[in-house]
């Protein structure tokens, strides 16, 4: 159920971040469909989630890393976000228990984040395990 869950919301993101011209409600068919066993209220909770997650990517994140699908990153040393994303082991668990714990980055990325906002941050991490791209 938690795969579906972040397969919808990955399109919902993938979809709005790719095409700047479509809306998150223009995205919201194909995210509902893929996600048909969930109740709006939880995909929609995830959607939420991934979609503040992004935000925070792009704002403290996008300057060296790349966060969206098929980017690359600015800095050599900053891998993207997709294949952080799929590193084994990772869970919503293990990268907002890492993000939210500033001393756990390199020196250029020593900023605290609030646990929510760690939360959402490995939640749209997550739903980039499918995509196919870095």
């Amino acid at each position: 159920m938690l795969g579906k869950l972040l397969f919808a919301a990955a399109l919902l993101v993938a979809v709005c971040a790719c095409h700047p011209t479509r809306s998150a409600t223009d995205a919201a068919p194909a995210a509902n469909s893929a996600a048909a066993a969930l109740s709006d209220e939880d995909t929609g909770q995830v959607a939420d989630r991934a979609a503040a997650g992004f935000r925070l990517a792009e704002a403290r994140c996008a300057g060296c890393h790349a966060v969206a699908p098929g980017e690359v990153s600015s800095h050599s040393d900053a891998p993207p976000f997709a294949s952080i994303a799929r590193r084994p082991g990772l869970t919503e668990a293990t990268a907002s228990t890492w993000l939210g714990t500033s001393h756990n980055f390199p020196d250029e990325m020593n900023f605290a984040l609030e646990p929510g906002q760690a939360q959402d941050l490995a939640v749209y991490l997550l739903t980039l395990r499918q995509t196919n791209s870095d």
